[in-house]
């Protein structure tokens, strides 16, 4: 984990933010450390350079058949760091609609085995953060981007963001059906969404807590 990602990210509980701990680095990553909350003093490890960020309450069967049978898939490949973009998910789909780079920070949910984190982190102005619910697709994600100064991996829900309110503003949102772009400055924050059947009523359940009904 690089120290900076801490001021994005919040309690997947109650939402305040989060203290960083280091207990052993290699350069700029945090290796080990924790992450301590500000208002519920919940505490969340970093381990083999990932905040695991997972809500404290035990993960409903579907979540964790999931996160084992994609992340079991995921941590049995084997994996190099990524040095030149690769023709996948996202940049073929950029390619065949001819769609614009994305721009400002982009949250590529379910990044899985790390190939579309890679490439958007190689090209990146701004941070590219990488979700993932599994141990093995924070793993291979991590091992596949880990290296690349804009790119960052969190272990967390989808459905339970850990990041600061606004996050998911001015989203250009994208998964296997196309772009659909929501109201706000185009470029002001980018979501990549993917590795569900529907990624959009995910997205609309965490706007609801970033925006609640007046």
């Amino acid at each position: 984990m690089k120290p900076g990602l801490v001021e994005h990210l919040r309690c997947p509980a109650c939402r305040a933010p989060l203290t960083l701990t280091i207990d052993d680095s290699a350069g700029d990553d945090v290796v080990t450390g924790s992450l301590a909350c500000s208002g519920c003093a919940a505490r969340f490890a970093i381990r083999d350079s990932v905040p695991r960020l997972l809500p404290p309450e035990k993960a409903e069967p579907i979540v964790r058949q999931t996160a084992e049978t994609f992340g079991y898939g995921w941590a049995h490949g084997a994996v190099q760091p990524v040095t030149a973009t690769i023709p996948w998910h996202y940049v073929k789909m950029q390619r065949a609609l001819n769609l614009a780079p994305p721009s400002g920070m982009i949250l590529d949910a379910g990044c899985g085995d790390g190939i579309d984190l890679a490439n958007q982190a190689l090209a990146a102005h701004d941070d590219v953060i990488g979700v993932d619910v599994s141990d093995g697709g924070v793993a291979q994600s991590w091992r596949r981007a880990g290296h690349l100064p804009r790119a960052h991996v969190v272990q967390a829900d989808l459905r339970h963001l850990p990041f600061a309110e606004g996050m998911e503003e001015n989203a250009d949102r994208t998964d296997a059906s196309g772009p659909e772009r929501t109201g706000g400055a185009v470029g002001d924050k980018a979501l990549l969404l993917r590795h569900c059947d529907d990624a959009f009523p995910l997205f609309r359940a965490d706007t609801r807590r970033a925006h609640p009904p007046a």
